[in-house]
């Protein structure tokens, strides 16, 4: 399949940065609703039900509480632990195609404190009526916690046993992204969606791990992350990103400029074109010119590969 039919040119390939913004006020508004109405049930009643109000239900496992995705004990979590797909917050309507001096204008987010029509502001009393994040605010911690995918798996990852080819861990972000387009950091935790991402990421790039080695690498990077969350977390992605993994990446594109641009630097011509600065002094026979130059050759030329 050629790039200009794929779903990612069709259907991600946002076409401003008004559509991007307005997908992530979306996302924001429904969470500041959901989070703001007040729940059926105390907090009392649901410390016995095994439930708390950071979006998803406990279970006790004899040294502390782990959170689970759903509860049908209480529908108020399942409403509040809901994922949207891309498709159906965005809908049908066509990309927006601005020009530059509208685009220019509404390039910024809205700022629910100075627009008192945004939504609510704080979360409801029975989950302790907490500030709300605005969508800048989820926006920075989006950027954040795509810094942190490199470390968990790729070839710089601090566990070796997660080290993957780069490709993984560009597929592990665009997971991530796509999924909070129409989802709230609010509602579904980052950090173990993230974890989710670079496991579904594995699989999509044929690069598989065994999810006990991201759990490791969680530990590594101080941010644990259980098995069972991982698990339950993929399935909320895949919903999420409209189970549509197919993902193109510029690597070998670039790889063919870049190898274009050194057989040409190769040639007698380009040879010519390309100097380092060098120690100041005359020729050494070492390929150091007159004026401080060395020219770019021998090890300069070795070849890449995909």
């Amino acid at each position: 399949m050629h790039y200009e039919e794929s779903s990612q040119a069709t259907k991600w390939q946002l076409s401003s940065q008004y559509e991007l913004n307005s997908l992530r006020e979306q996302a924001n508004r429904r969470a500041r609703d959901v989070l703001s109405g007040e729940s059926s049930s105390t907090p009392d009643g649901d410390a016995e039900n095994g439930i708390n109000h950071n979006g998803g239900a406990t279970v006790d496992d004899g040294d502390g509480s782990t959170p689970i995705s759903n509860s049908s004990q209480n529908p108020d979590v399942s409403i509040l632990c809901q994922v949207y797909g891309f498709s159906s917050s965005r809908g049908e309507r066509p990309k927006l195609l601005l020009d530059d001096s509208t685009e220019t204008s509404l390039e910024t987010l809205s700022t629910p404190s100075l627009d008192p029509h945004y939504g609510p502001q704080l979360s409801s009393p029975s989950r302790g009526s907490h500030p709300l994040l605005t969508p800048s605010e989820e926006s920075l911690l989006l950027t954040f916690y795509c810094s942190k995918i490199p470390l968990l798996i790729g070839p710089h990852a601090t566990l070796p046993r997660c080290r993957r080819d780069a490709k993984v861990a560009a597929s592990a972000s665009l997971l991530f992204r796509r999924f909070y387009l129409s989802n709230s950091v609010m509602v579904h935790d980052p950090k173990t969606m993230l974890v989710a991402a670079a496991f579904l990421a594995s699989k999509v790039e044929d690069a598989m791990l065994d999810v006990r080695y991201l759990e490791m690498g969680t530990k590594e990077m101080n941010a644990h992350v259980p098995v069972n969350e991982i698990l339950e977390a993929e399935v909320k992605l895949l919903k999420g990103v409209d189970f549509d993994l197919l993902m193109f990446h510029p690597y070998k594109m670039v790889l063919s400029y870049t190898e274009d641009l050194r057989t040409y630097l190769k040639s007698e011509k380009g040879r010519g074109l390309v100097t380092q600065a060098g120690n100041t002094g005359g020729s050494n026979g070492n390929g150091e010119g007159d004026g401080g130059v060395v020219v770019v050759a021998g090890g300069g030329f070795r070849p890449m590969h995909d």
